[in-house]
């Protein structure tokens, strides 16, 4: 997702499109969500444009959020650990407990 994402803004200068479905890192992540459990709010598509994407029973739902111009991040819930897995635009690719998706987003980052 980092390599798409970083594609794409060598090519546009910017994030905003980092969760289109149409962009390759837009297809990641829409791929990851097909092959996820699909539940409310254990997926996240966060980028610097006006929408984000998410989890909402069991189908991608578009999300009104906070985000910057410089900055994009992804969150989807693992199966097996039942954690997560988030990656963003600072070079953070972890697994951790918890995504703070609930009502939305509210950063941009891992953290």
């Amino acid at each position: 997702m980092r390599s798409a994402a970083a594609l794409l803004y060598s090519s546009t200068g910017n994030f905003d499109t980092v969760c289109v479905s149409s962009t390759d890192s837009g297809k990641q992540f829409l791929s990851a969500f097909e092959q996820s459990k699909k539940v409310t709010n254990e997926a996240m598509c966060l980028e610097s444009d006006t929408n984000a994407w998410g989890s909402l029973s069991g189908v991608i739902t578009l999300y009104g959020k906070t985000a910057t111009v410089d900055k994009w991040a992804v969150y989807m819930r693992l199966p097996n650990s039942g954690n997560y897995f988030c990656v963003d635009s600072s070079g953070i690719a972890r697994e951790q407990v918890s995504a703070n998706l609930n009502n939305g987003p509210t950063d941009v980052d891992c953290n």
